[in-house]
């Protein structure tokens, strides 16, 4: 967190911070809205952003990035806007390929920004009629009439990935069968919105799925019944806690906690807020410092954040998706279904480290296009020592110092000839050093 930020937790208590932050609406976020206002493809209608980013289709998807980046800097929702991430990875769509790229703004505006703190089971259902999530898997294609087989892709994954987990106790039958019971569900060109075609539609051998029995249920109502028994499952409640916990929590999370944040899932009928201040509130969560690895996206805002860098133009922040893309998040362009990896090993390595080391430097010099920072700001006032500037240094950016960083810093101070009046490219080359510490690729 920033220097304000942490002592605005500690005034309110952290109880208390936290469940201001399960109720964003209540949280006024103009200045992140002010910012957002000036991308000019955010919240466009599908048909508006073909009409005008047909020949430019990159910007949309830059401009997704940039208003991600936005929120992570500047919202006063910042739980919220982790809950956003956090589902638009599980319910990841890559939006590099043909129409998606006009969609999937919609879905997260209809899919995951309404639902991120409600209810599971209406998140699932308004994502497998989200035009993009019904091209991305092919569900849009699948039919089941006369002689045709039902595309299986959204069942496989549905199952999978986004609901009972691989060891969800389903087989082949399950997926042949909840194939069918979604077959029919197609997109209306017109409208760019869902639709069901009845003559794509057969649940002819559907028997049962999970427990899920179609008691003369056909058509839209049976795949929306369907769905919301998978997001009741005991098994999608583990499998949805583990991932909510090694989110937050630790990459190999307490299987106590995340037994008790399932319990909370399944007596709460889905709702995640509850879930989510059960984990915040837990033992495990605040013994959690430093335990997580920042992914990049996660890194470039809250180094941003914590020096105090200031967003002058969001159309400048385009930079950032290959900026990510080189550190190996192509932020909505995941290319698998299954989304971004949430476990340290493959954004810490000997590859990674040096892109990361170069974005600090980049932002301690002020060169994230579209962007400014006053480094002057962490200069320290009476500053008795090279040890003790570097001190003050780390502490104005709420940066956990361990003796290996203070030393570095402290020998890059002692190695100028101003040591505890350094200019200010020094101050910049010592607020590199602290970003790029250990502590400081973690939370």
């Amino acid at each position: 967190p920033t220097k304000a930020l942490a002592a605005s937790i500690t005034a309110m208590g952290a109880t208390a911070w936290i469940d201001q932050q399960l109720s964003p609406d209540s949280i006024d976020d103009e200045t992140a809205e002010a910012l957002l206002a000036q991308l000019p493809s955010i919240g466009m209608d599908p048909f508006d952003l073909r009409d005008t980013y047909d020949e430019r289709r990159g910007q949309v998807v830059s401009e997704l990035t940039s208003a991600r980046f936005v929120r992570a800097m500047y919202s006063e929702r910042q739980l919220y806007e982790m809950m956003v991430a956090f589902w638009t990875d599980h319910l990841n769509i890559d939006m590099a390929s043909g129409m998606i790229i006009f969609l999937k703004g919609r879905d997260e505006q209809e899919v995951i920004r309404p639902h991120a703190l409600g209810r599971f089971s209406d998140m699932l259902i308004a994502s497998a009629k989200s035009p993009a999530m019904l091209l991305y898997l092919d569900n849009s294609s699948s039919r089941a009439d006369g002689d045709n087989v039902p595309n299986e892709n959204y069942a496989r994954e549905l199952l999978e990935l986004h609901t009972v987990g691989v060891d969800g106790g389903y087989d082949e039958e399950d997926i042949a069968e909840v194939a069918h019971v979604l077959s029919g569900w197609t997109i209306d060109r017109g409208t760019a919105t869902m639709r069901f075609a009845a003559g794509r539609h057969s649940m002819d051998g559907v028997e049962s799925v999970l427990g899920w029995k179609p008691q003369g249920l056909t058509g839209q109502a049976a795949g929306e019944s369907l769905i919301d028994h998978l997001a009741h499952l005991p098994e999608t409640a583990i499998f949805l806690a583990t991932k909510l916990c090694r989110r937050f929590v630790a990459d190999d999370p307490p299987q106590d906690l995340i037994d008790r944040a399932a319990a909370e899932y399944l007596a709460n009928d889905t709702e995640i807020a509850p879930v989510m201040r059960l984990i915040l509130t837990s033992d495990e969560f605040a013994g959690s410092s430093l335990l997580k690895v920042r992914r990049p996206l996660e890194m470039v805002a809250a180094h941003a954040r914590v020096i105090g860098v200031e967003v002058d133009d969001p159309s400048g922040l385009r930079v950032l998706g290959p900026l990510l893309r080189q550190l190996g998040e192509p932020v909505y362009t995941w290319p698998t279904p299954d989304g971004p990896p949430d476990v340290a090993a493959p954004w810490i390595n000997a590859g990674t480290m040096i892109q990361r080391w170069n974005i600090s430097l980049s932002l301690a010099a002020g060169d994230l296009r579209g962007s400014s920072i006053d480094i002057e700001q962490h200069r320290p006032s009476g500053a008795t020592s090279t040890e003790d500037f570097v001190e003050q240094v780390a502490t104005s950016m709420t940066i956990h110092l361990d003796e290996v960083t203070l030393e570095a810093g402290r020998n890059l101070l002692e190695a100028g000839d101003r040591q505890i009046d350094p200019t200010p490219d020094e101050l910049a080359d010592l607020t590199a050093v602290l970003l790029a510490s250990p502590a400081a690729q973690r939370r």
